[in-house]
């Protein structure tokens, strides 16, 4: 088992092997926003969350959330790390994020929760689609539409599959 760790005011990603010791995965332990260089060279502001798969294998994947760049980076196999979903400002788009945290993938699909929104990447049609809050802080009552609740800033997320999907 390995775990993966956000360590946010240290601006890196860590984890834990499985013989129990922690290591550097990703950043410089500097602020910044340097992408599309390997793992050790990159740099991140705050990162808030991370989301790994097939951790210690060839096919390992890993999503971070770079929270204070309104970023997703993806560290691929060959080690370098990539912008993956956003432009670095907090303008909510199609294509943009403001302050993600909460990371989990599933299929063709990353779920993100940003700062007033739990969001679904297509990764087939590289569009971001709003699943629950309204892009707006704040709070209101259940039963209505899930994006036209108001939600204030959601942290993590958890998607599990309903016994209809194949």
């Amino acid at each position: 088992m390995y775990i993966y760790i956000a360590d946010s005011r240290n601006n890196k990603i860590k984890y834990v092997d499985t013989e129990g010791l922690i290591h550097t995965l990703v950043g410089t332990g500097e602020t910044g926003d340097r992408a599309g260089v390997l793992s050790k060279w990159c740099t991140l502001n705050k990162p808030k969350g991370v989301f790994a798969q097939d951790a210690g294998t060839m096919n390992q994947v890993v999503y971070i959330a770079d929270t204070f760049n309104h970023k997703v980076k993806f560290l691929n196999t060959s080690g370098i790390v990539y912008d993956f979903i956003g432009n670095g400002t907090a303008a909510i788009t199609n294509t943009t994020l403001n302050l993600p945290t909460g990371l989990y993938n599933i299929g063709n699909f990353l779920f993100i929760s940003d700062k007033s929104s739990i969001r679904a990447y297509d990764k087939v049609a590289h569009n971001l689609i709003l699943l629950a809050g309204n892009e707006a802080n704040g709070y209101n009552q259940n039963n209505i539409q899930a994006n036209a609740a108001l939600l204030d800033y959601p942290l993590h997320l958890s998607v599990v599959p309903s016994p209809n999907d194949d």
